[in-house]
């Protein structure tokens, strides 16, 4: 077990010999943006006590120091044994070179004696001795702190625990597994908990009406261009509608449909005003209460915390069809493009570039060698598709004309065979239509739909083109080269315009 001022020591140490040299200190400050003017919010003496505890924290476990050989306070501390500590104290501290930093889930507990925590991000279930923790804490909560064992027994070695009122959906988790092991150190503690970035708890609690909270979340919509993306009269079924919609969908709304090319600052106001405003909408499962009120109360459910949710593993998939397309491997592509959507789907997920994985699933039918009239008509409506979900989608538009207009253009064709090639069109776009209602995009245009979400948004997509050799080898198609649509006409003249 730890022992009485087994933690202040080693602290106490590595702040005295940093006060010896001001400028490593000094740095260290600048670094944790202690000294950046409202960086952080800080409301109170505890405020700023904890925020000095983190930085503590941080010197002693993450920052590491050129005068101490690119290593932290607790590393140095080990490697010279400045207090001449016996083998067996400096075998602990040895131990705490172990630590994990991060987020936790705590999937038990034990009263006056541990908790049992998951790492998010290794995976690794621990037993941590802290009997503050076991009575505070319940089974599913989040919280960030730091664990290491110490002579064989782990403890939170840190300088606070921090609860999250937040839970983590599955792609989320996926893409906490892929962080870098303990990045979200100290700092990044201090930063989630007392940063002016809209994480703020304090900042998110202030209180204000119903008709102000709404107006202020209207203005941020309109401020990320999304002021026509639902009604508010749509997001207050959401967030009423549990059974229906489902407790996190407004979670979701604001991890996937706010647009790519959105500042940070423009989603974190989003994010702050739309959170006061769903929690001023009361909740039949708070027997009419609001969720303000709740806390106000002091009866807040853990099981109403905000569950947060990632798109990287939906991009990861998505990168992997743009190569298969490069390659020629169009087929592969669209199964790809296809089972993306089903993933959406089976989340219920409102994804903001949903049509953008609609016109490039077109691309890839246009693209296909097999089945050429169905692939055909099926990347046709496609195209039509991305456009009911986003009318202004530039990409889209185009795709439309260079691929369904060069196809329904039958002046090309002798007279005698055109009747043949229309009728041939008008088959391929039934045969179109038909395949498209088996189909994901199909079920997932029609989710959208019912839940009442319309995208219209003026994309700025670059074009960009190329053209897969007999050697395999993906080329830039150059300015005056035949357009990649089957045009006949230079690039530069038709689809590079």
């Amino acid at each position: 077990m730890l022992q009485r001022g087994f933690l202040g020591q080693l602290a106490g140490w590595v702040m005295t010999e940093l006060d010896a040299h001001r400028d490593a200190f000094d740095a260290s400050a600048d670094a944790f943006d202690l000294t950046t003017e409202g960086v952080y919010e800080i409301e109170s003496a505890k405020d700023e006590s904890d925020l000095e505890g983190l930085f503590t924290e941080w010197l002693v476990f993450d920052r590491k120091q050129t005068h101490w050989n690119d290593r932290s306070g607790l590393e140095q501390f080990v490697v010279v044994n400045p207090l001449g500590l016996s083998r067996k104290d400096m075998d602990a501290y040895t131990d705490m070179l172990r630590f994990e930093v991060g987020l936790f889930e705590v999937v038990g507990i034990s009263p006056g004696s541990h908790v049992v925590v998951e790492s998010l991000q290794s995976g690794d279930v621990r037993k941590v001795y802290d009997v503050s923790a076991s009575m505070s804490l319940r089974e599913g909560d989040t919280l960030w702190t730091r664990v290491a064992p110490v002579l064989g027994v782990y403890h939170m070695v840190g300088s606070m625990m921090i609860p999250l009122p937040i839970r983590f959906g599955k792609e989320m988790r996926e893409d906490i597994r892929s962080w870098e092991q303990n990045s979200w150190d100290a700092h990044e503690a201090a930063k989630f908990r007392y940063g002016k970035s809209g994480s703020s708890p304090s900042a998110r609690s202030k209180p204000t009406t119903k008709k102000e909270a709404q107006q202020k979340f209207e203005e941020a919509l309109a401020a990320c261009g999304m002021e026509e993306f639902f009604t508010m009269k749509r997001f207050a079924a959401w967030v009423q509608n549990e059974e229906k919609y489902g407790r996190n969908f407004p979670a979701k709304v604001f991890a996937f449909l706010v647009p790519e090319d959105i500042a940070p600052e423009k989603v974190n106001t989003l994010l702050e005003a739309g959170s006061a405003f769903s929690n001023l909408i009361p909740r039949k499962q708070l027997g009419g209460l609001t969720p303000s009120a709740v806390v106000e109360l002091e009866m807040a459910d853990p099981k109403y915390n905000m569950e947060t949710y990632s798109w990287a593993t939906y991009e990861g998939e998505l990168v992997r069809a743009h190569e298969l397309m490069q390659g020629g491997k169009a087929k592969e592509a669209y199964g790809i493009f296809e089972a993306t959507v089903q993933r959406l789907l089976d989340n219920r997920i409102p994804a903001f570039p949903s049509f953008r994985i609609f016109a490039n699933a077109g691309v890839a039918c246009m693209m296909r060698d097999d089945d050429e009239g169905q692939a055909i008509g099926l990347g046709g409506e496609l195209f039509e598709a991305s456009l009911r979900i986003n009318p202004q989608y530039d990409f889209g538009i185009r795709s439309r004309q260079r691929f369904l207009e060069t196809y329904a253009d039958v002046s090309h064709v002798p007279k005698r065979d055109r009747t043949l090639a229309r009728d041939f069109f008008m088959l391929a776009q039934y045969a179109g239509r038909l395949m498209y209602r088996k189909t994901a995009f199909y079920k997932y245009e029609k989710f959208l739909r019912d839940v009442g979400i319309t995208l219209s948004y003026a994309t700025q997509t670059k074009p960009t083109a190329w053209r897969v050799e007999e050697d395999g080898v993906s080329r830039k198609i150059g300015r005056n080269d035949p357009c990649y649509c089957g045009s006949g006409k230079k690039f530069k003249k038709c689809c590079g315009r």
